[in-house]
Parts: structure tokens; C-alpha cells; sequence
């Protein structure tokens, strides 16, 4: 399922079930008049086998009896040039579903090319940076909705049409380079049949430097679906305690991929600074705002305003009213906790933020907090993403 995404397969029909799709790939192989015999001696289980039949090109029951030690052997998939044969008894499709074989059905696209992409893609991380590419392209697509569907379908086209997105990150206090390589090394080697059924559901998982996007998809209502992916992520046994988890709303139609994907980033930032397990896109407030804007030109230019003049003087006088502001934030306003934290009497505090307002020119009122806190908070967003 993995492989399809290479655009080399777009064009690919899948004849068969979906029930091999979790198949793991080891490899290519060609077959075209190969006996028997020879097919347990040269086949390797897990080859992705390519085929005209052209040596039984006027027998399509021997066509197909030829393709069935193949199916016995174990490889991951028969895919069959529709150079002599334009389709396929059921009675045989009926075997390969029996045994979790996929059969695909294919015209213009040449062997050299299907075996170079597969050994690249079992020698390099060339197909994770491909799935990357697509999502950037996905989450900022503005365009039609039939366009988007097909961008999606690029990235996986067997997904179903409800999904939703999981972004997961490493605990802070965890070595994040260990632990991705943990989760990394153990999705790799586990029998891919133990995470979904194929039938049922499908999905995507793109590793990033330090967190991992998987996209869920199954025909299921909200609720559902949510607890659906909770438990795909849960059957990483004991590494799912390593993880902090911003989930996004679950989302009826491909075409809000890219809505998803964002809502789910957004939340894990949350969850990373407010130290939380899990967080759903809807519980995370004024985040669901301030992370997809952070960037934006203008709300970054009064940012970065408000920043140069609490940074200048505190460098030109010593002070310390940016740390002072930031604890104030972090104590929910509280006067008398700032102080506490900070080893300062309550009046300093109330001395400190009353000249934070007067440099920054903000009237003493609720919608000041308002500000203050979008400032602060655009700060530890910034810092969590090492963007400025």
C-alpha cells in the first residue's frame, strides 16, 4: 500500500481484494514461462512479480494455472502487463484473495522502472520524502474540491472517505532521536496485518525530524473513527507513553485532508506546551488561532514589536520584565504565584507589569491580558518550533 504511492503506480488497477495490501515488500521479480520448479528455486517470498504471460499467451487457463505457484510461494503481489490479457477469471481472483495475494493490472509503465523505484524505495527513506512533499502540497492547496480529492488519493488512493489525523511527538524529557528510532524500527518489523484490516481501513504515516503524522481512514462516524486511531496508535504497546498527541476533528470527505493534517499539528503544539498527553484540535482554545497565524505578516510584525521593545530594555536597563510577563502568563495572572515564583514581592510584580504597559502602549483593561497572553503564548509557539 505504501509502494502505490510512488506516482509510477498511479495507473495501476487493483483487480483483486484488499486484503494483501499490508503484504511486506522484499523485492522484484519477473516471471514469464518459469516452471514450477523453477519458481521455488529463483522466487523469494515478498516479490513484487511482474508478468505479460506472454509465454501462455493463447491459454489464459494456463496463463492463470502458471500464476498460482507464485501465490503459494508467498509473494507480495502479481502485477500483469495488459500486453496479452485485459482481465482475469474471477475463479482465479477468488484464489489470490483466498491466500492475501494482490493482483494489479497495468499497460504503459516499464519493468526496468517498477524494479529501480522498488529497490529505492527498500534502500533509501526516498519514499518518506516523497509522502512529505505531498502533504505540504496538501495542506496548502486552495484549489477545487475534485482537485483535492485527487492530491489526496496521490498520497494513498486506497484511503476511505472519513479520516482523521494524529500528529505524535517524543516526551521532551525523552531522548527524541531514541525514541523515533524506536517507533520507526518497530512499525518497520511488525506484521503490518496486526495494525488494520485493509478491508475495513487504511492509512499513511509520514515521519518527520521529530514527529510522526499518521492519517487514519475508515468508513466510520466520528466517535468512532477517534477511537479507531487511539487504538492503531496503542498497538505501538509500550511506546505509546513516549508520546504527546494532538489529534484533529474527525473529517467527513478527502477533500479536508489538509484541514486535518493542520488541526492536528496545531494540536500537538498545544500538548507540547501545556506538557499534555493528548489534545483534540477543539480543546486547545485560542491556539486553534494563534498557531495556523503565527506567520502571518501583520500579526507577526506587532509580535515582533512587542518583543524588540521588552527585549531592548531589558538589555539596556537589566531588568527582567519579559521572564516577569512570561510567569505571570504561566501563574493564570495570579499575582501573589508570579511573586512566589519568582522570589519577588507582590508590588515588584505589580510595579513591573504596569511599565510593561506603559512601553508597549496598552490600556489597563481586560482586552490588555487579552494581548499580553496572545504575545506570550506566540513566543512559546515560536520557540517550540525553533523559528525565532
Amino acid at each position: 500500500m505504501e509502494l502505490l504511492s510512488y506516482p509510477l503506480f498511479q495507473n495501476f488497477t487493483l483487480v483483486s481484494d484488499a486484503t494483501g495490501l499490508m503484504n511486506k515488500v522484499s523485492g522484484t521479480g519477473i516471471f514469464e514461462w518459469e516452471t514450477e520448479d523453477d519458481i521455488r528455486k529463483t522466487f523469494r517470498s515478498g516479490e513484487f512479480v511482474m508478468t505479460t504471460l506472454s509465454a501462455s499467451r493463447d491459454d489464459p487457463r494456463k496463463a492463470e494455472e502458471s500464476l498460482k505457484p507464485l501465490i503459494r510461494k508467498r509473494v507480495c503481489a502479481i502485477s500483469i502487463k495488459t500486453v496479452y490479457y485485459q482481465d482475469i477469471s474471477q475463479s482465479f481472483l477468488r484464489y489470490a484473495n483466498e491466500h492475501h495475494i494482490p493482483v494489479f493490472l497495468f499497460s504503459d509503465t516499464f519493468f526496468d522502472d517498477i524494479i529501480y523505484t522498488v529497490k529505492k524505495a527498500l534502500l533509501t527513506d526516498d519514499l518518506n520524502d516523497l509522502l512529505v512533499e505531498k502533504v505540504s502540497q496538501i495542506t496548502h492547496f486552495q484549489g477545487e474540491r475534485d482537485e483535492a480529492i485527487r492530491l489526496t488519493k496521490q498520497l494513498n488512493p486506497f484511503f476511505h472517505p472519513h479520516l482523521i489525523c494524529c500528529t505524535c511527538s517524543p516526551l521532551p524529557q525523552e531522548k527524541p532521536e531514541d525514541i523515533m528510532e524506536l517507533l520507526r524500527s518497530h512499525h518497520m518489523n511488525m506484521p503490518k496485518t496486526d495494525l488494520i484490516d485493509p478491508e475495513k481501513s487504511s492509512y499513511s504515516l509520514i515521519w518527520y525530524e521529530n514527529r510522526i503524522l499518521i492519517i487514519y481512514t475508515e468508513d466510520a462516524d466520528a466517535e468512532a473513527l477517534r477511537n479507531s486511531a487511539l487504538t492503531f496508535i496503542e498497538k505501538w504497546n509500550e511506546y505509546r507513553k513516549h508520546l504527546q498527541i494532538g489529534f484533529s476533528e474527525a473529517k467527513d470527505g478527502l477533500e479536508l485532508l489538509g484541514e486535518a493534517i493542520t488541526e492536528s499539528f496545531c494540536a500537538n503544539i498545544s500538548c507540547r506546551i501545556d506538557k499534555e498527553d493528548q489534545l483534540e484540535f477543539r480543546q486547545i482554545g485560542l491556539d486553534q488561532w494563534l498557531i495556523p497565524l503565527r506567520n502571518n505578516p501583520w500579526i507577526d510584525s506587532q509580535y515582533q514589536r512587542f518583543r524588540s521593545i521588552l527585549t531592548l530594555y531589558d538589555e539596556e536597563h537589566n531588568t527582567n520584565l519579559y521572564e516577569t510577563l512570561y510567569q505571570y502568563m504561566k501563574c493564570s495572572g495570579d499575582v501573589i504565584l508570579t511573586a512566589n515564583t519568582l522570589y519577588q514581592h507582590a508590588n515588584t510584580i505589580r510595579y513591573r507589569l504596569a511599565k510593561i504597559k506603559t512601553l508597549l502602549d496598552i490600556s489597563d483593561s481586560m482586552d490588555s491580558y487579552c494581548q499580553l497572553y496572545s504575545f506570550i503564548r506566540l513566543s512559546e509557539i515560536h520557540q517550540l518550533l525553533g523559528e525565532k
